[in-house]
């Protein structure tokens, strides 16, 4: 079977540099470490805050699917979603104060403080 020709690593590239035999065939990209958790890794973002209904699911998804077995996640999803739906607010705070604290703990992007009785997600 014909293969494509390999450039043998002490070849170079057109400016000098090494190449890797995964590179000059175009299936490597940048070589290991170049982008990876190394000093040169551009800095990570950070993740969004939790919210209540997040919450929620995270604390009640486990337990839902083992009371209703056979279930696909997206149907448990949406069950969930009609459950928190049919809280109070008050049913509610918790799942969010919860959210909140976790998102502090864990690093998060946060809305500001003042906005924590808004949380009706």
């Amino acid at each position: 079977s014909p293969q494509a020709p390999a450039v043998a690593p002490q070849e170079g590239a057109a400016d000098g540099s090494p190449v890797t035999p995964g590179v000059a065939l175009g299936m490597g990209g940048a070589p290991w470490g170049q982008w990876g958790w190394g000093q040169g890794a551009p800095p990570r973002p950070k993740k969004k805050c939790v919210n209540g209904f997040i919450m929620f699911c995270r604390l009640n998804r486990k337990a839902y699917i083992r009371a209703h077995p056979g279930l696909a996640s997206t149907v448990a999803t949406r069950e969930l979603a009609q459950l928190w739906r049919s809280l109070s607010p008050d049913e509610r705070r918790p799942y969010c104060l919860r959210a909140r604290r976790f998102s502090r703990l864990h690093n998060r992007v946060m809305r500001p403080d003042g906005d924590e009785d808004s949380d009706a997600d």
